[in-house]
C-alpha cells in the first residue's frame, strides 16, 4: 500500500481533497496541517492529522541560521564571466550586496527553515506521493523543491496557478508608485522643515549629524541630543529618513521633543539624481541578463536542492523594487549630498544593521569623516550580525563587546557606554504615580497588572501565543492584563477581536503608551523574545519568556536564569503562581537579573548620555584616534 502525504493550508482545501482522494482509496493517506485554519478544519471533520509543529525542533532553527548565513556569503562570490556577484553589484566602491545583506539573510532564513522542515517530514514519513493545495507560496515551493530532489511524485489540488506572478508584478507596481509618492512627500517635508530648522551660525561649531529612521532610534537619541545641546559650540542636525505620512510616529517623537529635523531625500540635487538614475538603469540591464542566464541560475542550490524557484522573488524584489538595491544607490548619492551641504565634523548612525545606516557609515568612511554608531538595542542571536566598521561604536554593555569581537570587529572601535535611552528610567521611577497612570488606561490601581509585550510574529504563532495568555488570564479575575503592541504592528483590531471572543473585561490592548511607565506599573511581565524583558528587569520586575515553538532564545534570558521560561500553554498558570508566590525563586531571579543587567547594560545611572557626549567631543577634537 502506497503512503500519500496531503498538505492542507485552508478550509476550502478539505473539500477539494476528498474529491481528489477518491482515486487514492487504497492508499495510506496522511494529512499535515500547514496553518491553524487547517488544523481547526481537520479537527472539526474528525480527521487525524499532524501539524508542522510536530516536526519542528530547536536543531532545525540552529541549522537554519548557519546554512542561511553561509549561503548569503557564498552567493556573493558566485562568478559570472570572471566577475563575482559582489563585484557586479558595487557602486562607488560600496557593495550593494553587503548593504542589503540583512534583508537577504532574513528572506533566506524562511527558505532554509521550510526546506529543513519538509526534509524532516519526508524522512520521518517516507511517502510515495505528495499532494499540495496549489497555492504556489514559499512553503509549497519548498515542498516541490525537496520532493523533486528526492524524486517523489507531487500532485496539486489546484495545478493552474497563473495569477501568482501577475500579482507579484502588480505588487511591485504598487510599491514603486508608493515610493514615488513618498519621495515627493519627503521633498515637500524637507522644504517646510527647513523654514523652522534654521539655526544661527556660530563660529567654529562642532557640526554633528544624526541619521535616524525609526521612532525607537529617535527615542534613544533624545537624551544624547539634549546633553550635546548643553555645549553651545555643538551644532546638531538631525537627518530623518521618512516623510510626514509614512513615518507619522517618527515626526511625532521629534515634534514632542522639539527637535528640528531635515528629511534625507530633500538633499537630492539634479546631478546626484541623474547619477543615481543612470546607475539604477545599468543595474536593471545587468539583472535582465542575469535572470536569463542558466549558468547563473544553477548556482542557487543547497544540498542538491535547486533554489531558484524559491529565491526568484527575492532577487526580483532586490533589483526591481525601490526599497532594495535601487534605493541603496540613492542612499549613497544622498549621503554624499548631505555631507557636501552640511560639512559635518562627525556622522552618527543609530542602526548599521539595515541598509540605511550601513550605507551612511560606508560613505562617511570613504569621505574620511569620523563615523560613530550609537547602538540603541542589544545584539541578539540573529545570524545577520557581523563585524562592524564605523570609526567608533558606543555599545550598551560588555556582552555586545564580546559579540562584536567574536565576529571580527577591531576591539579598539568598541566603547561600552551604557544605553542612553535608559537615562530616562531613574526620573520616571522617581516621579511615577500609579493612580495617575492607571486613569490613562482605565485600569484599577488596586488590582495587580500583568504586561504582555508582543512581536510582529506570523499570524499562526501570534494566535497560539495570545490564546495561551488569554486562557490563563481568564482564570485570574483579580488580575489585569495589558497587551502592549510592538511599534511595527498596526493591526490592533486583531488583538481586540481575540479579547472580545474571550469576553475578557480585564484585558486591555494598547500601543502608544510609555513603555517604561507601563512596565513600572506591573507586577509581572511576559513576552516572547523582546528587549522589553531587559527593560522590565531594569525596573526589577519578574519576567516570563513564552517559548511555545522550541526556538533558540534571541536573548539568553532563560539560559542566564534571569527569567522563567514557559514551553507549553498549560505551564503558564502554574509558572505565574510560582513566580509571584515562591520567595526563594523570587530572590534567585532578582539576583540573576542584577548580573544580567550589569553585563548587558553597564550602569543604569542616568549618565550614559554624558559619557557619549564626552566621547563625541573628544573625537571631534582629535583626542581619540
Amino acid at each position: 500500500m502506497e503512503k500519500v502525504i496531503v498538505f492542507i493550508s485552508q478550509r476550502n482545501d478539505i473539500k477539494k481533497t476528498f474529491i481528489f482522494l477518491k482515486k487514492f482509496k487504497k492508499n495510506n493517506i496522511n494529512f499535515i496541517a500547514l496553518t491553524n485554519e487547517a488544523k481547526n478544519e481537520l479537527e472539526k471533520n474528525k480527521i487525524h492529522f499532524k501539524s508542522i509543529e510536530d516536526y519542528v525542533s530547536q536543531r532545525i532553527f540552529i541549522v537554519t541560521n548557519k546554512i542561511a548565513k553561509d549561503l548569503t556569503n557564498e552567493w556573493a562570490n558566485i562568478k559570472l564571466n570572471g566577475l563575482k556577484l559582489n563585484d557586479i553589484l558595487t557602486y562607488e566602491n560600496i557593495s550593494l550586496w553587503e548593504m542589503s545583506k540583512w534583508e537577504i539573510l532574513t528572506y533566506l532564513l524562511n527558505v532554509v527553515k521550510n526546506i529543513e522542515i519538509i526534509k524532516t517530514i519526508i524522512k520521518n514519513e517516507n511517502p510515495n506521493k505528495i499532494i499540495i493545495p496549489g497555492k504556489n507560496n514559499l512553503i509549497e515551493k519548498s515542498i516541490i523543491a525537496v520532493s523533486n530532489s528526492e524524486k517523489i511524485p507531487i500532485l496539486s489540488l489546484n495545478p493552474i496557478q497563473k495569477l501568482f506572478f501577475s500579482s507579484i508584478t502588480l505588487k511591485q507596481i504598487l510599491i514603486n508608485q508608493f515610493y514615488q509618492i513618498r519621495a515627493i512627500e519627503r521633498k515637500y517635508s524637507f522644504q517646510i522643515k527647513n523654514i523652522f530648522s534654521k539655526s544661527q551660525d556660530v563660529e567654529q561649531r562642532n557640526n554633528i549629524l544624526f541619521f535616524v529612521s525609526t521612532r525607537n532610534q529617535i527615542f534613544a537619541m533624545v537624551p544624547v541630543i539634549r546633553e550635546l545641546e548643553k555645549n553651545k559650540k555643538n551644532k546638531i542636525t538631525v537627518i530623518k529618513f521618512g516623510g510626514i505620512i509614512t513615518n507619522f510616529q517618527v515626526n511625532k517623537v521629534l515634534k514632542k521633543n522639539k527637535i528640528p529635523f531635515k528629511t534625507f531625500e530633500g538633499y537630492m540635487t539634479n546631478d546626484a539624481s541623474k547619477r543615481a538614475k543612470n546607475a539604477i538603469d545599468d543595474l536593471m540591464q545587468k539583472w535582465m541578463k542575469l535572470k536569463k542566464n542558466p549558468k547563473f541560475l544553477k548556482n542557487f542550490k543547497y544540498n542538491d536542492i535547486y533554489l531558484w524557484n524559491l529565491v526568484e522573488d527575492l532577487f526580483q524584489s532586490l533589483f526591481e523594487t525601490r526599497e532594495f538595491l535601487p534605493q541603496i544607490i540613492k542612499f549613497i548619492e544622498l549621503t554624499k549630498c548631505v555631507i557636501k551641504k552640511e560639512k559635518p565634523n562627525i556622522v552618527i548612525a543609530t542602526n548599521i544593521i539595515g541598509s540605511f545606516g550601513k550605507t551612511v557609515v560606508s560613505v562617511a568612511n570613504l569621505k574620511n569623516i569620523p563615523s560613530v554608531y550609537i547602538q540603541h538595542f542589544t545584539t541578539s542571536t540573529h545570524p545577520g550580525y557581523e563585524a562592524i566598521n564605523p570609526f567608533r561604536a558606543f555599545i550598551p554593555g560588555e556582552y555586545d563587546k564580546r559579540v562584536y569581537i567574536k565576529l571580527g570587529t577591531d576591539p579598539k572601535k568598541l566603547i561600552v557606554t551604557g544605553q542612553p535611552k535608559y537615562d530616562l528610567i531613574p526620573p520616571i521611577v522617581k516621579n511615577f504615580k500609579i493612580e495617575k497612570f492607571c486613569r490613562k488606561l482605565n485600569l484599577d490601581p488596586k488590582k495587580g497588572i500583568f504586561v504582555l509585550t508582543t512581536q510582529p510574529l506570523p499570524k499562526e504563532e501570534n494566535l497560539q501565543l495570545i490564546n495561551a495568555v488569554l486562557d490563563t488570564i481568564k482564570k485570574l479575575p483579580d488580575k489585569q492584563l495589558v497587551i502592549k503592541l510592538h511599534p511595527r504592528e498596526v493591526n490592533k483590531f486583531f488583538y481586540n477581536n481575540l479579547v472580545s471572543q474571550y469576553k475578557a473585561k480585564n484585558v486591555f490592548v494598547v500601543k502608544d503608551v510609555d513603555t517604561f511607565e507601563l512596565l513600572n506599573s506591573c507586577e509581572l511581565m511576559m513576552t516572547i523574545s523582546s528587549i522589553t524583558a531587559l527593560e522590565a528587569m531594569i525596573l526589577n520586575k519578574p519576567v516570563i519568556i513564552l517559548d511555545l515553538w522550541s526556538k533558540p532564545e534571541m536573548y539568553p534570558f532563560i539560559e542566564s536564569g534571569s527569567a522563567l521560561g514557559v514551553n507549553k500553554s498549560e505551564e503558564l498558570l502554574p509558572s505565574i503562581k510560582k513566580i509571584l508566590e515562591d520567595d526563594k525563586l523570587k530572590k534567585e531571579l532578582e539576583k540573576k537579573r542584577k548580573a544580567f543587567i550589569s553585563d548587558y547594560d553597564y550602569r543604569i545611572d542616568g549618565k550614559s548620555s554624558k559619557r557619549i557626549r564626552k566621547l563625541i567631543e573628544e573625537i571631534i577634537d582629535g583626542k581619540i584616534k
